[in-house]
């Protein structure tokens, strides 16, 4: 479904020119920069510092940056080929069209970087950090990291793709057109965020929470999550479409174009005073909870409920025309109104609805 997003050009080595200089240790020293095109074959950089270093075109083919130190660097089309690092700190540095390809990068941070047009493929991590970054035009391919922390940060036109994140913390972070498609996530938060057309596409997740954030235009398509908080935020314009959704739980959020068509929600729980344009078109309830919601503009056409209770609900501007009657059987419909346009009643559904429910074209 998301095959174009996967794509990762062939690793270049076409600028590489000369004898490449192999198994050195340059262990703990301070450098200069290294002329533009050098490639460096299993040397070890560990604890080196680069302090106001610029790379241009380099490749380092099974070198160990375990500790190493970049301090006001900028990197230009290097490329790190099966590299490795216990760990690495990148501070107040550029890099721009670097190429980072397999190799396992520790518990790595990057504090005032940006990071453009990044490609990292198929790397091992163990807890990577962003702070007060600026990342943009990137590719995240294969990757499998233990942990990713994203703190006050600008991401856009970022895509991380068929990963695996064990847990991961975005926080009060400018997120646009971030893209996450067939990746794992062990867990993950997203605190006071806020931003425009992002997507979280065919992803697998045990428990998903965000907080505080307001996202416009984002989507949560085709995904499988086993426990998510929604816990008051501003969704303008969602997508939870045709997806596997368990023990999603909205409380205090304002949600406005807000549609989970040809999905499945099993013990889902909305504790929403208002919902506005609320579709459910084909969806399948199990088990879940709408008591007291309130709702206008409720697209129910194809749904069933079956153990779902939607006590003392009220939807306004409701189209539940074609209704089979075991659709609703099992649902716990008592004191919900349903106002419906006089163009959109299905008298015969009516009929066969239980007792208590009330519906008005007032």
């Amino acid at each position: 479904m998301f095959d174009k997003l996967t794509g990762m050009p062939e690793f270049d080595t076409s600028s590489i020119s000369g004898m490449p200089t192999k198994e050195k240790s340059f262990a703990g020293q301070r450098f200069l920069a290294p002329p533009a095109g050098t490639h460096f074959v299993d040397c070890d950089f560990s604890g080196t510092y680069w302090d106001g270093v610029t790379f241009e075109g380099q490749l380092f083919t099974r070198c160990n940056f375990s500790g190493a130190q970049f301090v006001g660097c900028i990197l230009m089309t290097v490329r790190f080929f099966e590299c490795a690092a216990a760990s690495a700190r990148f501070q107040r540095t550029l890099t721009t069209e670097c190429h980072w390809e397999s190799g396992a990068w520790g518990d790595c941070q990057w504090l005032e970087c940006r990071l453009a047009r990044q490609m990292i493929n198929a790397v091992r991590g163990g807890n990577w950090e962003f702070r007060v970054c600026d990342i943009s035009f990137s590719t995240l391919s294969s990757l499998a990291l233990t942990g990713l922390r994203v703190e006050s940060s600008l991401i856009r036109d970022l895509s991380l793709v068929e990963s695996k994140v064990h847990d991961q913390c975005w926080q009060e972070c400018v997120m646009e057109r971030v893209i996450s498609a067939n990746a794992t996530f062990g867990g993950g938060q997203w605190l006071g965020c806020q931003g425009i057309n992002n997507r979280w596409m065919g992803i697998k997740a045990r428990h998903l929470a965000y907080q505080s954030c307001h996202f416009q235009q984002s989507a949560w398509s085709s995904c499988e999550i086993a426990g998510g908080d929604f816990l008051a935020n501003v969704l303008h314009i969602a997508h939870f479409d045709s997806g596997k959704l368990h023990r999603l739980h909205f409380r205090g959020n304002t949600l406005y174009a807000i549609a989970f068509d040809a999905s499945l929600l099993c013990e889902c729980e909305f504790r929403e005073r208002e919902v506005s344009h609320f579709s459910l078109r084909n969806a399948r309830l199990e088990s879940c909870d709408l008591n007291g919601l309130t709702g206008s503009d409720l697209d129910a056409r194809g749904c069933s409920m079956q153990g779902t209770t939607v006590n003392g609900a009220r939807f306004v501007d409701a189209n539940v025309a074609g209704q089979q009657p075991a659709d609703w059987r099992g649902a716990d419909l008592d004191l919900a109104r349903f106002e419906i346009p006089e163009e959109l009643q299905d008298l015969d559904w009516w009929k066969t609805c239980r007792p208590g429910v009330t519906r008005s074209i007032q």
